[in-house]
């Protein structure tokens, strides 16, 4: 009898040593995962193709340049950089819209003012001309980029309250939130380069989507 009973003690020892050693083994997994195994980054995900993405990508690109070219007063980076961010519009796949009649209609509408603004640049050989068409076709291509819900990138929608005779507001785009005001630069008449900063972010364009 007494010999039965150290034997079922015995089992339910076993039992409670192989018990404990799955639950821990499995508590164990799940808070470090198992050997060798990375958690996995977040990926982007786009409602848009990657030709659209692209294109956008593009202009957006050269408005950047342009922008630096306004903050240096350098006439001729924002001649050529223009002249780039123009091309870039024409090439846009905005055609991609078409399955929605209304989103395409609009989209098209604000483009057509973004290119406007732009071949005013273009066409404009003082700065202080270009800066005021800077500021409306900034200010409709961050209309065009909200419509289209452009999600591969964050854009800062920024401006200087002092742009224009120190009075009236003036707005851009930007790819950081650091201020580089392209109103009033590294070399203004009055400010030299005192108001580079001056400005804040008034929102920003961000649709970015990321998966698990």
């Amino acid at each position: 009898m007494k010999k039965s009973v150290a034997i079922l003690g015995l089992l339910l020892l076993a039992s409670a040593a192989v018990l404990y050693f799955f639950v821990f083994n499995k508590n164990k997994q799940e808070k470090t995962g198992n050997p060798g195994e990375q958690k996995a980054a977040g990926v982007v995900i786009s409602k848009h193709s990657e030709a659209f993405n692209q294109s956008v990508e593009s202009f957006m690109n050269a408005y950047y340049m342009m922008i630096e070219g306004f903050v240096n007063w350098d006439t001729a980076v924002v001649r050529k950089e223009s002249a780039e961010f123009k091309t870039a519009l024409d090439n846009f796949k905005v055609d991609e819209l078409k399955t929605d009649s209304l989103l395409y209609t609009d989209a098209t509408r604000i483009l057509n003012a973004v290119k406007a603004e732009t071949a005013a640049i273009v066409g404009d050989n003082e700065l202080s001309e270009q800066r005021g068409s800077l500021n409306i076709m900034s200010q409709a291509l961050y209309e065009l980029l909200n419509k289209v819900q452009y999600d591969k990138a964050k854009v800062y929608y920024q401006q200087c309250p002092m742009a224009f005779n120190d009075v009236q507001a003036g707005n851009w785009l930007s790819s950081k939130a650091a201020i580089r005001n392209p109103y009033l630069g590294k070399s203004h008449p009055k400010y030299h380069s005192g108001m580079l900063k001056c400005g804040s972010t008034k929102d920003s364009v961000n649709f970015i989507s990321m998966s698990k």
